[in-house]
């Protein structure tokens, strides 16, 4: 077994497509001027991270979904930050926001592999895949799909902006047979109980429910299941259109086909696109557990040791961050500079720091100039920035070719591209929008800066 598992690559037959391609629409504060595939999250793309997962883990290419206007920067992202792995860009036109399915489309003839490796574009996720890799090819999965503990609570978090911002917490209900996946639903859809056919409690005999489960939007599938998204256009959403029906289809029996007198290959269903009959072994107990971080009810049902067509497989990681909100973007920046508390201070090249100025933990872009008499701590500084004498920062996310202006004072804030700071503000707790300039001594405390134009447009 050994000697197999090592002849495991993670590449070959598998093929990656990386979904950078959304506008943000949750956290449209800090994306109303810039991708959110470009976001800098210590002081690298966010689209950075999904690329570095799949290089270290084997991969030498990848198909990468971004927006059109975004496509001539995320080409840039090899060169200019030593990835190795090699980029098919395809850019998404228009404004609208294509869904992960309606994507997958759009790149249908380059899809080649036997299997796809769907990435979203912003997800940070500690380790690596291989043991996933492994779980799908062993148990010859349909369709893999990896879970994780997430990074953090959202009631434990502060967010800079405003104060009157709610922002909502989204769970999945997750059922799991073992590792089989046999229920996934949104919170939020589920009215008053979570139902289980007593077909998949015959089949599976015990499922536990759980609701403390993130979905990394990580995926492994056949590269039948792409023929059938390709050719069901009402399948919109992987995750929310996809996986309930994959999943259920899973415990149905496959009709026999028939050869049709005109030569045409009539496909309706999800079942009429698997290749061949998988079998899985019945089971014999018949209990129905909800537990997870909430424990309802049991229910049980008559065995009768059923079969199934194929099979969908849940792999738990460790722990994984979607950076889709302004919230998970504010501890994405966090966890980047407590990597600098354990490294020190990291100083492109191509910058200018001051030999008075003091920086603990903080990462400096390419072209940044830090005059002397500075203190910075905890902090981001993007590329082009300029921080002028006098200035104090500390714990901030500051994006690129911001100038902050002497004797300015800014905590725990994010100030977004082109910024102007000027001289002896005081910014704590809030958001700058893009291209946003304070006046001379301003104090802005909790608030979120946007220009009038962009507010409608939210």
């Amino acid at each position: 077994l050994d000697s197999l598992l090592q002849e495991m690559t993670v590449t070959g037959e598998l093929q990656a497509v990386v979904m950078a391609g959304g506008k943000g629409s949750r956290m449209t504060d800090l994306t109303s001027g810039k991708s959110k595939c470009l976001l800098p999250v210590g002081n690298l793309p966010l689209v950075w991270y999904p690329l570095h997962m799949l290089q270290s883990n084997g991969f030498t290419e990848a198909i990468v979904l971004v927006p059109d206007y975004a496509k001539n920067e995320v080409s840039k992202i090899q060169e200019r930050y030593n990835l190795s792995i090699k980029l098919d860009i395809v850019g998404i036109p228009g404004q609208e926001e294509l869904g992960t399915a309606d994507s997958l489309r759009l790149v249908s003839e380059k899809l080649t592999g036997t299997d796809i490796v769907i990435v979203s574009g912003d997800l940070m996720v500690e380790g690596g895949m291989r043991g996933m890799v492994d779980m799908h090819r062993m148990n010859n999965a349909a369709f893999t799909a990896m879970l994780a503990k997430p990074m953090f609570d959202l009631k434990n978090v502060v967010v800079p902006g405003a104060k009157s911002t709610k922002y909502k917490k989204e769970r999945d209900l997750i059922g799991l047979a073992g590792d089989q996946l046999c229920l996934f639903t949104a919170e939020a859809d589920v009215e008053e109980e979570v139902k289980i056919s007593n077909k998949v409690l015959r089949t599976m005999g015990r499922v536990t429910v759980h609701s403390d489960m993130q979905d990394a939007h990580l995926y492994i599938m056949k590269k039948w299941v792409c023929d059938y998204i390709i050719y069901d256009k009402n399948i919109s959403t992987i995750k929310g259109e996809l996986l309930p029906i994959l999943i259920k289809k899973q415990f149905s029996q496959l009709k026999p086909k028939t050869d049709n007198p005109n030569g045409y290959d009539f496909k309706r269903s999800i079942l009429d696109f698997v290749p061949e009959r998988i079998t899985m072994p019945g089971k014999q107990s018949n209990t129905l557990e909800v537990g997870g971080a909430t424990a309802m009810f049991s229910v049980t049902a008559k065995t009768g040791g059923s079969r199934q067509t194929y099979s969908c497989y849940a792999y738990q990681a460790g722990t994984c961050l979607r950076v889709n909100t302004v919230p998970s973007y504010w501890e994405a920046n966090k966890r980047a500079r407590a990597v600098c508390q354990a490294r020190g201070n990291q100083v492109h090249p191509q910058a200018k720091v001051g030999e008075r100025a003091q920086l603990t933990d903080c990462m400096v872009g390419m072209n940044c100039n830090v005059s002397d008499k500075t203190s910075l701590t905890g902090v981001c500084l993007g590329t082009g920035s300029r921080v002028e004498e006098k200035v104090r920062l500390s714990n901030c996310v500051v994006m690129e070719n911001v100038v902050i202006e002497s004797g300015s004072n800014i905590e725990d804030s994010i100030i977004c591209d082109n910024c102007t700071v000027s001289g002896k503000s005081c910014v704590k707790m809030s958001i700058l929008g893009r291209g946003q300039n304070t006046v001379e001594g301003a104090e802005i405390v909790s608030q979120l800066v946007l220009d009038r134009d962009r507010m409608m447009e939210v």
